[in-house]
């Protein structure tokens, strides 16, 4: 039930605005974004994705893929989060974003304490001192929220005060951060895959 129209290619670089190197062109309807309820059952498992401020969406659109890989129930956007349907974000995603629950959020500090109320751990992703390195962390990913920060200024420090726990990735040769979608990938692995053969 979809129609398709074909152009030349000069006039499909006219109406996209750019040279389109595939081709091919979609519309859609952009559904609602959901209530954190919504996508939070009341008990059993939740493992959820807060981003309070992505401002690269080549960046949103592989936290949103790696989300997806590793089983995420959903992710909760800042309300000054970049835009999750934008091109490159749904290409990076490799089309993911549409089946993975998105949350847009518009009092994230609210919606972190519902969280808590919703006997959910909160998780900030840092490089604090005092913050726990991962292999060294107890975290029980059944309920889970992991929290992870742009890549100019990390997590706000409102942010940091309402998480349970802070945890790390230990690293060598004088580096001080990875990509938050390399970072998301290795936390998220550990979490599903090897804490819970370490209990």
């Amino acid at each position: 039930d979809v129609d398709f129209f074909v152009a030349p290619q000069q006039l499909m670089d006219q109406v996209i605005g750019y040279r389109f190197h595939t081709g091919v062109l979609a519309a859609g309807v952009r559904e609602a974004s959901r209530a954190l309820s919504d996508v939070v059952p009341a008990d059993g498992d939740a493992l959820i994705l807060v981003l309070p401020e992505p401002n690269n969406n080549e960046n949103l659109g592989g936290l949103i893929r790696v989300a997806a890989a590793f089983g995420a129930t959903a992710i909760l956007l800042g309300e000054r989060a970049c835009d999750p349907f934008f091109r490159q974000t749904i290409r990076v995603s490799m089309g993911t974003i549409f089946s993975m629950p998105i949350v847009q959020s518009r009092d994230i500090l609210g919606d972190l304490r519902q969280l808590g109320a919703m006997n959910v751990t909160r998780i900030a992703t840092v490089l604090h001192d005092d913050a726990k390195p991962l292999a060294a962390s107890r975290i029980k990913p059944s309920r889970a929220a992991i929290l992870f920060g742009n890549e100019a200024q990390g997590l706000e420090k409102a942010h940091v005060e309402l998480c349970d726990e802070k945890i790390t990735i230990p690293m060598k040769l004088g580096t001080d951060s990875l990509n938050v979608a390399v970072s998301a990938g290795i936390i998220l692995h550990h979490l599903v895959h090897v804490a819970p053969r370490e209990r």
